[in-house]
């Protein structure tokens, strides 16, 4: 029953645990994905902002910032971080042989010039559509000189992860992968420990009963602690320790009575013999003393019949 018991308190600890770890891990998941995608998102906007800024510094207009745009995204090697965009090509981009349009990359921003004109497209937007006043709200202002030069817009989709990003992702989600497992694996551990801490106490107690149930009275278990199962184990202790002295006053009261029954016992066992034998002959004075000495035995009768307990036993 004991064994029971803990495997049952053992699985609900791990299962309450386990639901716990699980259910952090996918909250710290989510929430850490959606953080860094909006850490990239933002570092790409500024980085976006930063460069077509500078390019319009640079030429005083967007013409040409498509193309400027396009080699750098088509460029090898990219250019470090922050790195404003080189001034427009002198010689635009040749379609090669056979009439095959030349893959354009796709940007994750679109630019519209000052009247709300697409000079960068992205998304659904192409070259050369009106942006809608309410869509131009929603987006980050270019300003140079307090002039407002160019709004900005998201397009909804996330920009690409460069390989550092990658890995770091990658590691954050392994790290929050082996936090999971040794968590699980120490609530566990901790499962276990709890359930041997409350179920002992009840394991020495159920042992202690079997042996009072056995006779064996003088029974005591280790309180433990001050709660629901200390207070059970020190009633059982008090039980106990009661029953043992009531069982040691029971085998006291039986030995004097068997001493008080010898004397009336032996005096009815004379008298009968000696009138059998024809020794003495039955008068009244010898009646009245066989009387008195009945009337004593039926008194320790009687008070015998006072102690019986169905547990610790008849009088003899």
């Amino acid at each position: 029953m004991s064994r029971s018991l803990n495997l049952k308190l053992v699985r609900a600890f791990v299962l309450v645990i386990v639901f716990s770890t699980l259910f952090a891990s996918v909250i710290t998941y989510w929430m850490t994905v959606r953080e860094f995608s909006q850490f990239v998102f933002d570092q790409a906007r500024s980085r976006f902002i930063t460069d077509v800024s500078f390019y319009y510094q640079t030429n005083a207009s967007w013409e040409g910032i498509l193309e400027s745009l396009q080699l750098r995204a088509s460029a090898p090697q990219p250019p470090p971080q922050n790195l404003p965009l080189p001034p427009p090509p002198q010689i635009p981009p040749q379609n090669p042989p056979g009439n095959q349009q030349v893959l354009q990359p796709a940007f994750v921003f679109i630019l519209a010039n000052q009247d709300g004109i697409v000079v960068v497209p992205a998304g659904d937007y192409r070259l050369g559509d009106q942006v809608p006043a309410s869509k131009l709200a929603e987006g980050t202002i270019v300003e140079l000189d307090d002039q407002k030069v160019g709004t900005v817009l998201a397009t909804g989709s996330p920009p690409e992860l460069d390989p550092r990003e990658e890995n770091y992702l990658t590691r954050s989600n392994f790290v929050l992968l082996y936090s999971g497992l040794a968590a699980i694996v120490a609530a566990i551990i901790i499962g276990i420990l709890l359930a041997r801490s409350l179920t002992r106490p009840l394991s020495e107690l159920t042992a202690a009963i079997r042996k009072v149930s056995k006779g064996d009275l003088k029974q005591q278990v280790p309180v433990r602690s001050q709660d629901e199962l200390g207070d059970l184990a020190a009633a059982f202790n008090k039980m106990s320790a009661d029953l043992d002295k009531a069982n040691n006053l029971r085998r006291q009261m039986t030995a004097d009575i068997a001493h008080d029954l010898g004397t009336p016992l032996t005096v009815l066992s004379g008298y009968i013999e000696a009138i059998q034998a024809g020794t003495l002959e039955p008068s009244q004075e010898r009646l009245a003393t066989l009387e008195s000495e009945i009337q004593q035995l039926v008194r320790l009768v009687m008070i015998c019949a006072r102690f019986r307990s169905p547990m610790l036993g008849n009088c003899p």
